[in-house]
């Protein structure tokens, strides 16, 4: 019986490790949307709007400021809304757009992939993220400059690169559980010291190690796995005191939910159920169960068996596709408000063609008798030209921010 760490489990595991091994981590000068009184629901709707508009980033600052960040230097001729918005549920609420330095969204897609790509050919792991408080890519790495020092060179200000431990990728995490499924390790997790270790019951571990099809190594090179011997006799031993425990609990008319905990070495079993149903199972179990009190439904808790593990998987699997139908529907959604704002862009140049023609045709009848009219017209005309060009050129520098409208908007 192979036990899976819960992912909540493993995630803090994660981060404590990081915390423990001193990791760096980039400073955002940003708030959650509700410390700014911003609904979820209002929050979606401005995420929407980013999303419509080809923003880069939607976030609030420090001040609570809902800002949206754009690219190019430029922002839609035409703003596009969700259909029937006419504003948000809080009245407050006033979109700011800002520039970056960057040239467009995929320049920042690709600087971040570029980076973890060469990082990974150097034998190291890295996360990038864009940074709208400083308007770069941040890198965190625990690489040395003999590794990053071309991407700086490369991207110079665009780029930060920060000291830090990134963490295990998903690619070389889903390697870890591969060798412990293949080597029938208990779990796989991450402990105190940061070190990622696989469990083994029995006392004992195996003559010969599998691994995975063509595997050479981890991305991050710096990863070393570590064996732990646990006080069970076998996986299956686990996997029975599980089911005795939730079968006891439940026929007592309580809920529970019992998992094995790799720090403790022990089974927790989480229920409201009073000393009396939980003794006896204590005095069988000793330090291998541990009880915490908490309220779990009848019927939650521990499948005998695998079948807990599938049904982990199926929720993964779920919620995978679930990510991807929404990225799909984004895209859509994306696709079609580009080909709205184009079509709208065609039909107004159309349009301007047009009434240039007409003006054209207008000026040439009348030409000899405007002919002063039309020399104090182009002086006019280039003179405006001038202002508009430079204002343009101020408005549209990095970190410059301006108000977006919105629909019914004074």
């Amino acid at each position: 019986m192979r036990r899976r760490m819960p992912r909540q489990l493993l995630l803090g595991a994660i981060l404590s490790a990081s915390l423990m091994l001193g990791a760096a981590a980039p400073s955002y000068a940003q708030i959650a949307p509700s410390d700014a009184g911003i609904s979820e629901d209002d929050w979606q709707l401005v995420t929407e709007i980013g999303e419509l508009n080809n923003a880069l980033l939607e976030y609030v600052d420090d001040n609570g400021e809902v800002t949206l960040v754009f690219t190019g230097g430029n922002v839609p001729d035409t703003w596009v809304y969700p259909d029937g918005f006419t504003g948000f549920s809080n009245s407050d609420i006033v979109l700011t757009g800002e520039y970056s330095q960057f040239a467009t969204n995929d320049e920042v897609l690709s600087i971040k992939n570029d980076a973890i790509d060469q990082i990974k050919a150097g034998g190291y792991n890295a996360i990038a993220e864009y940074n709208a408080d400083t308007d770069v890519v941040d890198v965190v790495t625990k690489a040395p400059a003999s590794v990053t020092d071309s991407l700086v060179s490369t991207y110079d200000s665009k780029i930060n690169i920060v000291a830090g431990d990134p963490g295990i990728s998903e690619e070389d995490w889903a390697l870890i559980t591969e060798i412990g499924d293949l080597n029938n390790a208990l779990t796989e997790y991450v402990d105190d010291n940061g070190e990622v270790t696989l469990v083994f019951t029995g006392g004992s571990v195996p003559d010969t190690w599998t691994y995975p099809d063509g595997f050479t190594g981890f991305s991050d090179s710096s990863i070393v796995l570590t064996g732990e011997y646990s006080q069970f006799a076998s996986n299956d031993e686990v996997s029975s005191i599980e089911s005795d425990a939730m079968t006891q609990i439940q026929d007592a008319g309580y809920g529970a939910s019992a998992v094995y905990n790799p720090y403790t070495d022990a089974v927790d079993v989480t229920t409201s159920a009073p000393s009396s149903v939980t003794d006896s199972l204590v005095a069988t179990y000793d330090s291998k169960i541990n009880f915490i009190a908490g309220d779990v439904a009848a019927s939650s808790g521990v499948v005998k068996d695998h079948a807990k593990k599938e049904t982990a998987k199926e929720k993964a699997a779920k919620e995978r596709a679930a990510k991807k139908k929404a990225a799909k529907e984004r895209a859509a959604k994306k696709k079609a408000a580009k080909e709205k704002a184009a079509k709208e862009k065609a039909a107004k140049e159309k349009a301007a063609k047009e009434k240039a023609a007409k003006k054209a045709k207008a000026a040439k009848k009348n030409a000899a008798k405007k002919t002063a009219a039309k020399k104090t017209s182009k002086k006019v005309t280039k003179k405006a030209a001038k202002k508009v060009t430079k204002k343009t050129t101020t408005a549209h520098k990095a970190g410059t921010k301006f108000v977006i409208p919105l629909p019914n908007s004074k």
